[in-house]
């Protein structure tokens, strides 16, 4: 699928992670006709992130609990390896839309 994407670079790719940070921000649907970009682009990385969530949905948390205020999670992300390293899978959008809606003074 990546063959039939035009990748951006630049300020395109700049303008499409803010445009993208503000759907996660917002809980909005990504739609890849809405952005200012290749609509393919869009629906390969929706493509990766459901592979990615598929690979989230298959790790076990055996430590500790983990929690986002008061709602419990499965954990903050898993770390892998293989023969070519390290990697961690993480949950973009619970994590990022926690991360920009977070109040600035909660510890106060």
């Amino acid at each position: 699928m990546s063959t039939t994407c035009n990748f951006v670079q630049g300020k395109q790719l700049i303008e499409l992670k803010k445009q993208l940070n503000a759907c996660i921000r917002e809980e909005r649907e990504i739609k890849p006709e809405q952005f200012n970009c290749d609509p393919n682009l869009i629906r390969f990385w929706k493509l990766v992130k459901s592979i990615k969530e598929d690979c989230l949905f298959l790790c076990r948390n055996n430590g500790p609990e983990a929690y986002l205020g008061y709602d419990r999670i499965d954990s903050e992300g898993y770390v892998m390896s293989n023969k070519y390293g390290m990697y961690k899978l993480v949950n973009r959008e619970v994590f990022s839309h926690a991360n920009f809606n977070i109040q600035k003074n909660w510890c106060k």
